[in-house]
Formats: C-alpha cells, sequence, structure tokens
C-alpha cells in the first residue's frame, strides 16, 4: 500500500534537506524526527485512522509532528496559524478529531475544545523510535480544508495513492529542480500550496528547502534576508507575496533562476516587477484544494506569459461551454480536471460525480496551454456584458500610484451589477488623474465606477484576497 513516507526515504542522502535559521537536518535526521515524534504519538494513543488537527507556526519540529502523524497511520488535518477558536472547534467536530498538535501557547484553547493536545516540542528529543510505516485503514493522509475566500470552506481527503502519484508527477516531468536548488520557503505549511510545494515535492526532487517565515507568518525583509544568505535558487507563493518580496528586494539575487506563481491571477505589472527585482522569470501554475496544481507553465524556458501552463503529468483539462458542449481552440468556458490531484469530499457528497471536477472557474486553452481567466461566480455582468475581475485588476496596477486593487461586483439598479474597486494606493490618496487615465483605459463597461481607498488588502491565512470582505467594503 502507498505511504507518504516513502519520500522520506528517497529524499537526498547527504547534505541540508531542511533549515531554519539556526539549526538543519539531513536526511538522517529529518526520518530520526519523524520516527521518533511518531512514537511519542503512539504513546499518546493516537491510533491509525486518526483525525489530528496541526496548527502553529512552520518549523522543523512542526514537520516532524506532520510526517510522525501520518507515519502512524492517523491523517494530517492543517489548520492555519490564525485560525479563530469558534472556526477551530467547527473543524474540529467535522473532522471527528479528538487530538491536536499546535504551538505551546495554543494548547490550552486545545484542551477547551476537548481535544488532547500536544506541542511540537514534545514531541522533538531523544527517544525510542517508530519502527516501520503504518498504513492508514482509510487510505488517507490529510484532510484540507479550502481556504473559503468567497463563503464556506470545503473539506478534500487527499489520499497517499493519488498524493504520491502526482507529487512524482510534478517532480519528475514537470518542474525544472533538483539537488542544486535552494527553496525559499514563504508559505505555511498548514496550506496545500506549502505542503505540496515546499515539503513533498522538494523531497521528490532531492532539493534543499530553507523555511523563511518570521515567527510563524509572512515577513518579506525577513524573506529576503534568507534569500540572500542561503543562495535561493525558487521561491513559490501567491501574487501578493511576489508584490511584497519585490518591495523587499535591494538587489537581483544573482542565484534565483524562477518563481512559481499561484493561488490567484498574476498581474502582468507585478510579475514584470518582481522579475526585475528578484532577477528571473516568474511563471504560473493553476490548481484548488480540490485539485492541486493542475496545470504549469515550466519549465522557465517554455514560460507564456499569461498563461498557466500545460496540464500537469496525467491531469486532464478540458473546457467546458455555457451550453455543456466541448468548447473550441480559444472559446471560453468552464474548466473542468481529471487525474490523480482530485481530493475527495469530507462530506462524503462527491466531488466529482462523473470522475471531473467542475472548477469554477472561467478559461480557454490556447495552443495546449490553459488560460483562466477568473471565477465564474466572480464574473461581473453589467449591463448585459461580462465583466472579468482579473483583468481590470491587472489593468489597475499598471497605473505608477496603484499599488495592488481588488475588484467585484456590486448591486445596482440600473446595471444589474457595477464594478467595484478597493485599491491601496502611493500615498494613501487616490491619483488625480484617475478618473481621465481610467476613462482611456477600460471601456465604459469595464471601468471602476465605485471606489474604496484602503491600507492593505483583506487577505485569508494563504495570502489570497478575500473578495466576500471586498465586498462588505461597499456594502
Amino acid at each position: 500500500m502507498a505511504h507518504l513516507c516513502e519520500l522520506l526515504e528517497q529524499a537526498r542522502p547527504q547534505g541540508a534537506l531542511f533549515e531554519e535559521e539556526r539549526r538543519s537536518w539531513d536526511r538522517d535526521a529529518l526520518i530520526r524526527s519523524v520516527r521518533q515524534a511518531a512514537s511519542k504519538l503512539q504513546v499518546a494513543g493516537v491510533q491509525p485512522g486518526d483525525r489530528v488537527l496541526i496548527t502553529g507556526k512552520s518549523s522543523l519540529a512542526q514537520l516532524a509532528a506532520w510526517f510522525g502523524t501520518v507515519a502512524i497511520g492517523a491523517t494530517v488535518c492543517p489548520a492555519p496559524i490564525g485560525i479563530t477558536k469558534e472556526k477551530l472547534m467547527r473543524r474540529a467536530r467535522r473532522l471527528g478529531a479528538s487530538f491536536a498538535i499546535g504551538d505551546k501557547a495554543q494548547l490550552s484553547v486545545l484542551e477547551e475544545l476537548g481535544l488532547r493536545a500536544l506541542s511540537p516540542e514534545a514531541l522533538a528529543g531523544q527517544g525510542p523510535e517508530l519502527s516501520e510505516w503504518i498504513a492508514n485503514p482509510a487510505c488517507e493522509a490529510m484532510v484540507l480544508f479550502s481556504s473559503g475566500t468567497t463563503g464556506r470552506s470545503t473539506g478534500v481527503v487527499i489520499d497517499h495513492a493519488p498524493l504520491l502519484e502526482h507529487t512524482r508527477g510534478l517532480a519528475e516531468h514537470t518542474l525544472d529542480l533538483d539537488d542544486r536548488d535552494v527553496a525559499l520557503n514563504v508559505l505555511p505549511l498548514a496550506h496545500s500550496f506549502g505542503i505540496r510545494m515546499n515539503v513533498l515535492v522538494p523531497l521528490a526532487t532531492k532539493t534543499r528547502v530553507v523555511l523563511a517565515r518570521k515567527d510563524g507568518r509572512f515577513d518579506a525583509d525577513f524573506a529576503m534576508k534568507r534569500a540572500y544568505e542561503t543562495n535561493a535558487s525558487w521561491l513559490s507563493g501567491v501574487p501578493t507575496i511576489f508584490h511584497r518580496l519585490a518591495d523587499a528586494a535591494p538587489e537581483p539575487l544573482s542565484t534565483f533562476r524562477w518563481g512559481l506563481s499561484a493561488g490567484a491571477s498574476l498581474p502582468a505589472a507585478i510579475r514584470e516587477r518582481a522579475e526585475r527585482r528578484l532577477g528571473g522569470p516568474i511563471c504560473e501554475g493553476y490548481g484548488l484544494t480540490e485539485a492541486s496544481f493542475s496545470a504549469l507553465d515550466v519549465p522557465a524556458a517554455e514560460r507564456t506569459p499569461g498563461s498557466v501552463g500545460r496540464p500537469s503529468h496525467g491531469v486532464r483539462i478540458r473546457i467546458v461551454a455555457e451550453d455543456g458542449s466541448e468548447a473550441l481552440q480559444s472559446e471560453s468556458g468552464e474548466i473542468v480536471i481529471s487525474g490523480p490531484n482530485l481530493g475527495r469530499a469530507l462530506d462524503g457528497e462527491s466531488l466529482t460525480p462523473s470522475g471531473e471536477l467542475q472548477s469554477g472557474d472561467l478559461g480557454f486553452i490556447k495552443d495546449g496551454k490553459l488560460f483562466v481567466q477568473d471565477r465564474l461566480k466572480d464574473l461581473i455582468i453589467r449591463g448585459g456584458k461580462n465583466v472579468i475581475p482579473a483583468e481590470i485588476e491587472a489593468m489597475l496596477v499598471t497605473h505608477p500610484d496603484i499599488l495592488e486593487a481588488a475588484v467585484v461586483g456590486v448591486p445596482d439598479e440600473s446595471f444589474g451589477e457595477e464594478v467595484a474597486a478597493a485599491l491601496v494606493c502611493r500615498n494613501r490618496h487616490l491619483p488625480d488623474d484617475f478618473e481621465s487615465w481610467a476613462r482611456s483605459a477600460f471601456a465604459p463597461s469595464e471601468r471602476p465606477r465605485k471606489i474604496q481607498l484602503v491600507d492593505a488588502l483583506p487577505l485569508g491565512p494563504s495570502r489570497k484576497v478575500l473578495r466576500r470582505e471586498i465586498r462588505k467594503l461597499f456594502a
């Protein structure tokens, strides 16, 4: 039976594998720490098939606890570090979890929820080691929750075998990474993007990983400091992370080969600026919690700006037109996905009744490459004309005084919906030429008519913009 811990044994045998600011682990140290954490979890009473909540700061100790949970046949259920007590309680109930792993400061809260709580540090250190990897009776490796940027989050079960297959496919056939690379990890390990691209894939590609989150959170200055110190050659993140890193980079990284942006559309203006400041191309990838990394525009030499690339190894993507027929070349429609990267629903309802996942995203395929336009539910219909928020956002940030933008549709008596934009502007005021500039930059149906200035866009744990919070600004 496939087991995720196989990746540990296939990792690079010599040299640093995962490192923090003051210590590092090679493969043997990592496996030893995982086996020790697993043994202590067994003593604590965790059984094969149990679902274990894991929250707290990204660290080597948390990484050992993460794999230690999987090693004894339990299911890892990550939760973001900033999750509220109420949300954590709801999540524990949905999971049927009775055990949790969290930072020492979180233990009392976890215990108040009726969970038996342990800290990663309590699982670290010398002691008996688990002798062999134990299979999960339900084949579960992880349960992830979608970010819920537009509504209630979805619980998604990821099984061992497809997770291994998809990870190896990315490593062997899609990503241009090997044992010469140094991956800078700026994403939380509680998120699908972070754990896949900064732990699982590097194990399979034998890539060294530098954990570069300050006190468990993203800090652009700290991340760039670590990038220079460790000669980072690759990093992955969402567009807002690349925007912040570009601000924090005093000079290009001489070792930087390329970066991977996913989670939201990457505006051309942010991409170009990040490439100049970091010193290499930024490529795009596409996926959902339910269908992680379905397409990637890599290796860097084959990059197509605006595209998220070709389907990942073993993944099939097709476009379904509004009438349910297969879309023609370059014709927009819903993105539909099938392959080993698909998860299954936590609550028993099928995510894929037909074996395919209806993504809810609008896009098209041209010359075999996928172009993602936006979420179908975020599409704005103004006076009968379709307006794609991501395209408006990409144009807005080309103005030199607009740093970030988020666009939503708001109800309007005359047009059904109106285009509204939340803007982060230089000097905290709307540019004097905004009205005249917008009239020349946008068609009348696309021009934002409602504007709210904000100091920062509301972001979720994975640094995605929370559109539901943007809509509240205009309520």
